[in-house]
């Protein structure tokens, strides 16, 4: 995606990462977005806001700065209805978004319904079974 933020100077943002590339549902935590850029005027760049979209949502990035080849660009994720994966983009402007369709999963909160056996010896060693819902992948 091509921005023109300020006395016409062009930058080009291409995908690069996404750090992590999951969360919870009730958002809150940092994401980094690692995007490479033909920027040539880093101090330019500097002096802008970035807002990513995080599906729908957009948030107001908490920084940005270069990282050797590239720009690195903080948000935190905002909360989500239920668990899904959403497109992440960023903006210079709030309108122009970049369509690199870099990918943030939303999970549910596990809950555990019960555990089996309810007990075991004092010295441990008992595998317990647990059942209940949202168990997935460790983030």
């Amino acid at each position: 995606m091509q921005f023109s933020p300020h006395h016409g100077v062009l930058f080009t943002f291409y995908r690069e990462n996404i750090n992590p590339s999951r969360g919870f549902v009730s958002g809150g935590n940092p994401v980094v977005l690692t995007l490479s850029s033909g920027a040539t005027n880093w101090s330019v760049l500097s002096n802008h806001t970035a807002y990513c979209r995080f599906g729908e949502r957009m948030v107001e990035s908490v920084s940005m700065s270069w990282a050797g080849t590239g720009t690195n660009i903080s948000c935190i994720a905002p909360h989500q209805e239920y668990s899904r994966n959403v497109s992440v983009e960023v903006s210079l402007n709030g309108v122009d978004w970049t369509a690199n369709q870099m990918q943030f999963y939303y999970q549910s909160f596990p809950a555990v319904t019960n555990a089996l056996p309810p007990n075991g010896p004092m010295a441990g060693g008992t595998t317990v079974t647990l059942y209940g819902t949202h168990f997935e992948t460790p983030m």
